[in-house]
């Protein structure tokens, strides 16, 4: 099996009886070294499937011929996830001012399939946050937002998600209305100092 890191051919060894993750890992001693990280796995001009990866590297090295492998710079990467996360998030503002608006009207059934979105969204902007703590290497317990331990900034989305399921399963459409009117512009601000302060993180590493 011939192993490859952005085309340029790996000085790797491979053995038949060996799993692919340890290919993967050796890999990602390498570019650790050049201060990369592994984004992608093409296996014989396959691109691996997020949801396949792990199935993928259990499977014998013996399996393939070629497996590609794609480096990036983490705080490019980090950078253009915060933009997304933010861009996301201003969406989904727009959008709960919509919800409010549609609920005040009495028109739930077309209130919370946009509700439902949002919630999707802010949990995607939420995982996304820890994938680029977890991408630099930041330590959550080092770390502090506005003079609070970044840790309990984050908690504040998540328990604001589940004041919100909780109107959402008691009906309660006036506290669901309040939720997103007063306490999820709060969850979205500390979304937003929770991103720059990771931005201001990826200054610092260059």
């Amino acid at each position: 099996m011939n192993v490859y890191i952005d085309d340029v051919e790996a000085n790797i060894s491979t053995n038949a009886e060996q799993v692919l993750d340890d290919v993967l890992q050796a890999a990602r001693e390498q570019v650790n070294e050049a201060g990369r990280m592994i984004v992608g796995l093409i296996c014989d001009g396959i691109n691996v499937a997020d949801e396949e990866l792990a199935e993928t590297l259990q499977k014998p090295q013996s399996d393939f011929q070629r497996v590609d492998l794609q480096s990036a710079d983490p705080v490019e990467l980090v950078r253009e996830a915060l933009a997304q996360a933010e861009q996301l998030l201003d969406e989904t503002a727009r959008s709960a001012k919509g919800i409010v608006e549609q609920l005040t009207c009495g028109n739930t059934a077309e209130a919370m399939p946009i509700l439902s979105s949002c919630c999707q969204a802010w949990l995607e902007i939420h995982g996304g946050v820890a994938n680029a703590m977890n991408a630099l290497r930041i330590d959550p317990n080092t770390m502090d937002v506005g003079g609070k331990p970044i840790v309990e900034v984050l908690g504040e989305p998540i328990r604001v998600l589940n004041d919100i399921k909780e109107a959402v399963t008691a009906r309660d459409f006036v506290l669901l209305s309040d939720i997103l009117s007063y306490e999820f512009e709060e969850t979205a601000e500390a979304w937003r100092s929770i991103i720059e302060a990771i931005r201001q993180y990826t200054v610092a590493e260059e």
